[in-house]
C-alpha cells in the first residue's frame, strides 16, 4: 500500500479540532475507517498500533 492509497476525500479532515493525544489518535482511525482503509474490527484493534505510531511521529517531528 502506498501513501496515496489513504489519501482519499473521506480521509482527510482540514479543519478538525482534537484536544489530546488520545481524541487524535481515534479521530484518525475513524478517518481511515470513513475512507475505507480499515474495517470497524481493526479500529477496536489497532489502538495499541496507533499509539506507537503516534509517539513515532512525535519523535520524528
Amino acid at each position: 500500500m502506498k501513501i496515496v492509497d489513504l489519501l482519499k476525500k473521506e480521509s482527510i479532515d482540514l479543519n478538525g479540532v482534537v484536544s489530546d493525544k488520545k481524541e487524535t489518535i481515534e479521530k484518525m482511525v475513524f478517518l481511515m475507517a470513513a475512507g475505507g482503509n480499515i474495517s470497524d474490527i481493526e479500529r477496536r484493534n489497532l489502538r495499541k498500533k496507533e499509539l506507537i505510531s503516534a509517539r513515532m511521529l512525535n519523535l520524528v517531528l
